[in-house]
């Protein structure tokens, strides 16, 4: 009798999740794909590269998307370098804290679709450090002990599915206005065959 239960929780189980995958597909139809393997193609990605270890790196992302939810793994290779990145991304528009702590309106992250752009939205706090990159540099000139940093990426894909060009904004620091993040960013990537 247990296993004629077991069986039957299964069942249901197993026809819930079908129930449920098929009302999510139904509910926001017609989006692109972006599953695959994208390779980034510097020659076509703005700004130009020159000089430093990105110059000659090689970027791979994998991307596994099912509706609303994606996995996006990227990795760059830099010499004897390898940075990897893992992301979950559900693309519902919540914005999702960065701080581990509490809920904060300046350090978070969002993903939503916006007709056939995938949008991402991030906002951080900068807070003065001892002057060794861009940022510092920048807090220590204009006085201020930190400064909100926002931006907005949009993801395309190409018509005939063989490119992906996202689209690096970079927001308002309210207070700053010499930093190195008022150029927006072009990253061209091409379907690995």
């Amino acid at each position: 009798m247990k296993a004629v239960k077991g069986i039957i929780a299964l069942v249901c189980l197993f026809v819930c999740v079908s129930i449920c995958r098929s009302q999510e597909v139904k509910a926001v139809p017609d989006l692109p794909d972006f599953s695959g393997i994208w390779i980034l193609d510097r020659t076509k990605s703005e700004p130009k590269l020159t000089g430093g270890s990105l110059q000659n790196s090689n970027t791979t992302i994998v991307i596994v998307q099912n509706s609303l939810t994606m996995t996006m793994n990227e990795t760059t290779v830099t010499g004897t370098d390898t940075f990897v990145t893992n992301k979950l991304i559900i693309a519902d528009g919540r914005k999702v804290s960065l701080n581990k702590d509490k809920i904060d309106k300046n350090n978070f992250v969002s993903y939503r679709w916006k007709g056939k752009k995938l949008i991402k939205e991030m906002g951080f706090v900068v807070i003065k450090g001892d002057g060794s990159n861009d940022l510092d540099a920048s807090l220590n000139r204009s006085g201020k002990e930190k400064a909100n940093l926002q931006f907005m990426e949009e993801w395309t894909i190409s018509k005939d599915g063989r490119t992906i060009t996202q689209i690096i904004h970079p927001g308002l620091m309210p207070g700053i206005s010499d930093l190195p993040f008022t150029l927006i960013m072009k990253n061209v990537y091409r379907r690995k065959v």
